[in-house]
């Protein structure tokens, strides 16, 4: 029998400001200990270096303009300027950046959190949202969280107007959710696909009065979406040379080579059914392994979940899912529609990478690459909130809500503690996982910063060398010629010079000399 709540300890009643602290210090320590993660295992490679080079070989407004593969986005290019103008390749300096983005978006998250009343679990939500170690997948390739981390943010701030302009109108409102809208655009084209989430979560938060009368309130949402779906027409038609082209690269690329000769084979309506087929099927797995990657129970690596059936790890995701799943519709009022509308978003906002050619050939190997669920996580979030406001207002006893603070804390700490063991595993990886790839190249451009730093010539002389496979896995910058100029830009390469450097394959720069035949440490 349980004992009244006037006797049981202290402790087991804990109060919202002793929650809300506990969210608060776990917030603030991973977002610090994310930063010093990224930057302490990785640093800029392949796509980084190229769109650094672009951006010394054109003027301005020319690499402003230039397409980044099949993406045209401005804000992607101006970020890569700003890093490089401010901070020339201080990888520090780059990460920061994006945690300015991150920050960004925790704040706009706690104010939308707000909107549902939710006392402690407001903070707490906040919380979950910045110990996920998704943030690490999502930020440690520069190059990829410049799409996403500004997106995030942007898309973060057009729900919040949105929701304000909902509650309190005035213009202002709608200014600031259309300068949002169009600034995602310039980071990332998956922000077609934010009026879709401002008229989702309008709907969840307003649903007895959210159409009536009929569109006043939908009417900016619908707007921005017809300006979506005119973006997304005048993408296709300016971009289906470099798509096929893509297309057709992916396929001569394409390590199954049956699968590859299978693809050659068909006529080009049955190459259409084929993608479209694994279009379906990615988008399930898309789903499957967003719903491992947000429990913590699952990371890159060998405690990944199988690409093919069950595991132990993936029967008991499962199996709590379900759970929670059985118990929202049993006691939350209006259940049902929360988990179909998290569904809903969440596969809608992975059909722009499944239908991708990418996404679609590659499929299997992308869907085990944790980097593309960070834009889905603070979507997530929302829907936590959600819930959790819908959860209170059946829970009416004050006894009740102090059970539910001390089971939501004890949740938080062993959230933060799964994310961090198994993020510390995946890192420890020889091979295998995206974190030791990049701790590879971090080693490198660690000992090639420190050695060219103590260079004091105003003209170095370098002799070419190639760069580790590791550092340039596409080819994008073949050897130090492309590479030492950005760090050193009045660098010269003479193979005959009497003086000369040369880079090894670790990094480290070696002096030569013509009538000295052994190299000393440069």
């Amino acid at each position: 029998m349980n004992p009244p709540a006037a006797l049981a300890p202290a402790w087991w009643q804990p109060s919202s400001r002793q929650v809300r602290w506990l969210a608060w210090l776990a917030m603030c320590c991973f977002i610090a200990f994310y930063a010093w993660y990224v930057v302490a295992r990785s640093d800029f490679d392949n796509e980084d270096l190229k769109n650094f080079l672009q951006m010394r070989t054109s003027s301005f407004w020319q690499f402003l303009l230039m397409s980044t593969n099949v993406h045209f986005v401005p804000g992607h290019r101006l970020l890569t300027w700003l890093s490089y103008s401010i901070a020339p390749m201080s990888f520090v300096f780059a990460v920061g950046l994006l945690m300015l983005f991150q920050l960004g978006s925790a704040t706009y998250l706690y104010r939308i959190l707000g909107f549902m009343r939710i006392g402690s679990g407001q903070p707490l939500w906040l919380a979950i949202y910045c110990c996920s170690n998704l943030v690490v997948f999502g930020l440690i390739w520069w190059a990829h969280a410049q799409h996403r981390a500004p997106y995030v943010f942007l898309d973060l701030c057009a729900i919040h107007y949105y929701l304000v302009w909902l509650r309190q109108g005035g213009r202002r409102q709608l200014v600031w959710l259309g300068l949002a809208y169009l600034g995602a655009l310039c980071f990332y084209e998956k922000a077609v696909l934010i009026p879709l989430h401002m008229l989702a979560f309008g709907l969840l938060l307003h649903p007895r009065d959210f159409f009536r009368p009929l569109l006043r309130k939908v009417w900016p949402p619908l707007i921005l979406l017809a300006l979506s779906a005119g973006y997304v027409l005048v993408y296709l038609a300016t971009h289906q040379s470099h798509l096929q082209e893509e297309f057709h690269q992916l396929i001569g690329a394409l390590p199954d080579t049956a699968l590859r000769a299978h693809l050659n084979s068909l006529t080009p309506a049955g190459v259409q059914v084929e993608l479209a087929q694994r279009a379906f099927s990615s988008e399930c797995g898309f789903l499957k392994m967003l719903a491992s990657s947000v429990t913590g129970l699952g990371v890159e690596g060998d405690w990944d979940v199988p690409r093919h059936g069950l595991s132990v790890r993936l029967v008991l995701i499962a199996a709590l899912y379900l759970l929670l799943a059985g118990w929202t519709v049993w006691r939350v009022r209006d259940g049902w529609k929360l988990i179909l509308a998290m569904l809903v978003v969440a596969g809608t906002d992975f059909l722009p990478l499944a239908l991708s050619d990418r996404g679609t050939i590659l499929g299997d190997m992308i869907l085990h690459q944790y980097r593309y669920y960070y834009e889905e996580l603070h979507l997530l979030v929302i829907f936590g909130g959600l819930w959790t406001m819908r959860v209170l207002a059946n829970c009416p006893s004050p006894q009740e809500k102090s059970q539910l603070r001390l089971l939501a804390s004890l949740v938080l700490l062993c959230y933060a503690s799964l994310n961090v063991v198994n993020l510390w595993h995946a890192g420890q990886r020889s091979s295998g996982s995206m974190l030791s790839y990049y701790r590879a190249t971090h080693a490198y451009m660690a000992h090639l910063r420190h050695d060219l730093s103590r260079l004091h010539q105003p003209a170095p002389v370098f002799e070419n060398s190639a760069v580790p496979g590791y550092l340039s896995v596409f080819g994008l910058v073949r050897d130090t010629r492309m590479l030492v100029p950005l760090f050193v830009p009045d660098s010269r390469f003479d193979v005959d010079a009497p003086v000369r450097y040369r880079i090894r394959d670790d990094g480290h720069v070696e002096r030569l000399e013509r009538n000295n035949p052994s190299p000393g440490r440069g």
